[in-house]
C-alpha cells in the first residue's frame, strides 16, 4: 500500500524539468561514471515528504557519489527555513514548495528554481465524525469549520482557491465561512488535529496516509480536483549566483537524480527503504 502512496508523489514532472535544466547535456555512460578526483561536497535540503525520494534513494544507491558529490542530506521545516540555509551558504540546493520559492523570488532573494520534484501530492484531511453517513463530500464540508494551514505554502494556495471555487469565504478569525489557523510547517499543522479546536489540517506525503490509517477522512487530493490538474510542487531550488557559477555542479546532481528516477520506476523496494531511512515513516506504514 505504501509503494503506491509513494508513486502517486513523484511524476514524470521531474524528468521533464530536471532534463530542461541539463540544457541538452548527453547521458551517455561516460556522463554517469564518476568524474575522478576528490569527490566535492554538497549540502542538500529536503523537508518531511517522501515527495523527495529521489535525492535518498540517488544517495543510497551511490548515484551521488558516481558523479562525484559527497551529499549531506539536512531535514529542514519549511521552505521558508531553506531558502534561508542557502542564502547562508550551509546548503547547495533545496527542494522547495513552487510558493515559498517564487514568493522568495519576488521579494529579492537570489534563488532559481533549476529543476523539478513532484506535482499534485497535497490536500487536506478532516475528523471522520464530519463524515459518517455520507456517501460523497467535496470542499464545502470546510464550512463552518477551523483548517491548520501551514503558512506560504502550496497547501495554502490550493486551500484559498478551492474555497473560491465552492464559494466559500475564509478569514483567520470566526466572520467567514471557514476559519483558518496558521502554522510554521507542515508538520506543526498536522500535529495541530491533536488539538480539538481544529477539525482539519492541510496533508502531504506520508502525513496523508498516517492521517487516513489513523481513521480521518480526505476532504480532497489536488490530484483529483480539476483546477489543480498538474499543479506544480516541488522544485530544486539554488542560489542563482551558484548555478551560473558552477553548472557543472549541478549537471551532475541532475544526472544523479535522473538515474534515481529509474530506480523509483522500477524497484519500488528500494525505494521504500531509501524513503523510510529519511522521512518519518511508521513501521506498519
Amino acid at each position: 500500500m505504501f509503494a503506491r502512496k509513494l508513486a502517486a508523489t513523484v511524476t514524470t514532472a521531474v524528468l521533464a524539468l530536471t532534463i530542461g535544466a541539463l540544457g541538452g547535456c548527453s547521458l551517455s555512460d561516460g556522463d554517469l561514471a564518476a568524474t575522478g578526483g576528490d569527490s566535492r561536497s554538497f549540502g542538500l535540503g529536503y523537508l518531511n515528504s517522501t515527495a523527495h525520494v529521489l535525492a535518498f534513494v540517488a544517495e543510497e544507491e551511490g548515484y551521488f557519489a558516481d558523479e562525484g558529490l559527497d551529499v549531506t542530506l539536512t531535514q529542514f521545516s519549511s521552505g521558508t527555513e531553506l531558502v534561508s540555509a542557502l542564502e547562508a551558504e550551509k546548503l547547495n540546493a533545496a527542494f522547495v514548495g513552487s510558493v515559498p520559492a517564487i514568493v522568495s523570488q519576488s521579494s529579492g532573494h537570489d534563488v532559481s528554481i533549476f529543476g523539478g520534484a513532484m506535482s499534485n501530492g497535497h490536500g487536506y484531511v478532516i475528523d471522520s465524525s464530519y463524515t459518517e453517513g455520507l456517501d460523497s463530500w467535496d470542499a464545502t464540508i470546510l464550512k463552518g469549520k477551523t483548517v491548520a494551514v501551514p503558512r506560504t505554502t502550496v497547501q495554502e494556495l490550493e486551500l484559498l482557491q478551492i474555497l473560491d471555487h465552492y464559494g466559500l469565504t475564509y478569514a483567520e478569525d470566526d466572520s467567514a465561512d471557514v476559519k483558518l489557523v496558521y502554522f510554521e510547517s507542515q508538520k506543526d499543522a498536522y500535529a495541530a488535529l491533536a488539538n480539538a479546536e481544529i477539525d482539519a489540517a492541510s496533508c502531504y506525503s506520508p502525513y496523508t496516509a498516517i492521517a487516513v490509517d489513523a481513521g480521518y477522512s480526505i476532504v480532497y487530493r489536488c490530484a483529483d480536483e480539476e483546477i489543480f490538474q498538474n499543479q506544480p510542487c516541488c522544485r530544486q531550488v539554488a542560489l542563482t549566483t551558484a548555478l551560473q557559477s558552477d553548472p557543472d555542479l549541478y549537471e551532475a546532481f541532475e544526472r544523479a537524480l535522473i538515474r534515481a528516477y529509474d530506480t523509483y520506476k522500477n524497484d519500488p523496494e528500494a525505494t521504500i527503504a531509501a524513503a523510510k531511512k529519511y522521512i518519518d515513516i511508521p513501521t506498519d506504514q
